[in-house]
């Protein structure tokens, strides 16, 4: 299969099977009950703001999320670029820029008294502020492949650096370039769904989906609060006892093996 296959460009509204595995054989992603919870709670932290997550499973060495790019609507909505813009942008005195522009509709740029004084009243800081705040959401909005990767980038990092000091180890804990399959079908999404969470049967970690708890499998079904996109899942399928019947049916996996990435 292509690399580029493996490694497809993330976009706006599109689905994503997102994999990664530790550095080698022998090591583990997780050690210990607490570093499953750790990994979300960091994922969460550096990616909630860019993917919406349908579903996941983390398993001893290796992880599978399901992922969609959010619209540029939710991005723009996003805390920190929203604070940074609407809080510099209140400080702006538009009244007094509107002057100014208007001075310079009419050719009066000469240094007048009531330039000058209109100059003043503005705030500078806070209308570079602004300009600076927007042309960063316009390079997120133009990049957000880069955006992403380099999310994904700082995760791992802080991920593995916990996990390095918890476990006295050192050097690279996952492999260097994350797997990534644009899904592009909803038959092989809901498929897809199934796959993930059964991958701890098909690696033989326990005989009952609902027993592996480092999956999205039991909060999809219940009613706890979560990030998870639970009622679009639930929709995809029709509704949940649909989404648990699905579960239960023994899947052919080829017709989505384009899709797949695992070890």
């Amino acid at each position: 299969m292509a690399t580029e296959h493996y490694h497809a460009h993330f976009v706006t509204d599109h689905f994503y099977h997102i994999y990664n595995r530790a550095n080698t054989d022998t090591d583990k992603l997780f050690y210990q009950e607490k570093n499953y919870t750790y990994f979300l709670k960091k994922f969460d932290q550096y990616l909630s703001d860019y993917l919406e997550v349908w579903a996941y499973c983390l398993m001893p060495n290796h992880f599978h999320f399901l992922v969609k790019v959010k619209n540029i609507n939710m991005l723009a909505q996003g805390k920190n670029l929203e604070t940074v813009v609407f809080n510099a942008i209140k400080k702006i005195d538009i009244i007094t820029l509107n002057k100014i522009i208007n001075i310079v509709k009419n050719f009066d740029i000469i240094a007048s008294t009531d330039s000058i004084n209109a100059i003043k009243k503005i705030d500078m800081t806070a209308l570079a502020n602004s300009i600076n705040a927007i042309k960063k959401l316009e390079m997120t909005f133009n990049n957000i492949n880069t955006v992403i990767e380099e999310q994904f980038r700082k995760f791992f990092i802080g991920y593995a650096k916990a996990i390095n000091k918890q476990e006295s180890r050192r050097g690279s804990l996952f492999q260097n370039k994350f797997k990534r399959i644009h899904i592009d079908n909803d038959t092989y999404l809901m498929t897809l769904i199934h796959y993930i969470h059964y991958n701890p049967i098909h690696h033989y970690l326990t005989p009952h989906i609902q027993n592996w708890h480092y999956s999205s499998y039991n909060t999809l079904i219940h009613q706890a609060n979560t990030k998870l996109m639970r009622k679009e899942v639930l929709e995809l399928f029709g509704n949940k006892e649909r989404f648990i019947e699905f579960h239960k049916m023994l899947t052919d996996y080829n017709k989505i093996r384009h899709y797949i990435v695992d070890d």
